[in-house]
């Protein structure tokens, strides 16, 4: 009988060890909140032609507006976020039209956001140059 009570101490103590462990492993991943705000500074009201995996959508921001356009994930992510990732990972499309002109800044490449890591926001404001052939 202290055979299999010892059987019995051996294994639990393997169970405990093997839930501690995944504990420990999967306690150190995260999943951090970013949104895409633009900011309108173009004195006129304009228009955002939106297009990512799960949104397809106009908006119209009017002068000295701020707007949400979305939030996200970057799925699972280690300790010491939020970090930047490529915009082109989050936006498929995104186009700026004041009147019947499109904007000439390309908003799919980097330069053209700026990002607080502090928030996980990404912004960039619309100016009346971005109009400007």
């Amino acid at each position: 009988m202290k055979k299999l009570k010892n059987g019995y101490k051996i294994l639990a103590k393997k169970v405990f060890l093997f839930i501690g462990a995944i504990s420990i492993l999967t306690s150190c991943e995260y999943s951090y909140r970013y949104s895409y705000r633009i900011t309108n500074k173009s004195n006129s009201i304009v228009g955002v032609h939106l297009k990512t995996f799960n949104i397809d959508s106009t908006y119209i921001i009017p002068n000295d507006s701020t707007i949400l356009l979305f939030n996200t994930t970057h799925g699972i992510e280690s300790f010491g976020g939020p970090y930047f990732d490529d915009v082109k990972n989050d936006i498929d499309e995104l186009i700026v039209k004041m009147g019947k002109g499109a904007s000439n800044r390309d908003f799919l490449k980097n330069e053209n956001w700026s990002f607080d890591k502090g928030k996980g926001t990404y912004s960039t404001i619309i100016k009346k140059s971005d109009f400007d052939k």
